[in-house]
């Protein structure tokens, strides 16, 4: 939980995945109980960098000095984020009903990709589409 994105407007960054009281709750690690997953991958390369920046900078949208990133912090990051990344993925697409979907297209073609997931959320919510 971030309490920064709560202060900035997102209330439901301190919810509860098992609440029930919203559609769609965002979570950096899969839920095995849940009813399913919207799995948005990011190309592994921009996802490092992004997490580097974010955890060497003041906050979500800095950016690293170029310095750093020829320190051993920088090797070793790689190391454990593409673990980390590759990791995640595989175990969220291993529970099954899961919708994925790729950062980069979403960013290509919003209006196609946000009907394919209210497709998605439509068969384990009957009737949202219509609402």
């Amino acid at each position: 939980m971030d309490s920064s994105l709560y202060r900035g407007g997102f209330r439901g960054e301190y919810e509860s995945p098992n609440a029930r009281n919203t559609i769609v709750v965002k979570i950096h690690r899969s839920e095995k109980n849940s009813d399913g997953h919207i799995l948005l991958i990011r190309n592994p390369f921009d996802a490092i960098i992004s997490e580097f920046n974010r955890k060497n900078s003041r906050g979500h949208t800095g950016h690293a000095k170029k310095e750093v990133f020829s320190k051993p912090i920088w090797d070793d990051h790689v190391r454990q984020m593409a673990n980390r990344w590759l990791t995640m993925y595989k175990k969220a697409i291993g529970y099954g009903n899961v919708h994925v979907l790729y950062f980069e297209n979403l960013k290509e073609d919003l209006a196609e990709n946000l009907k394919e997931i209210v497709k998605f959320l439509d068969r384990n919510n009957p009737g949202l589409e219509t609402r």
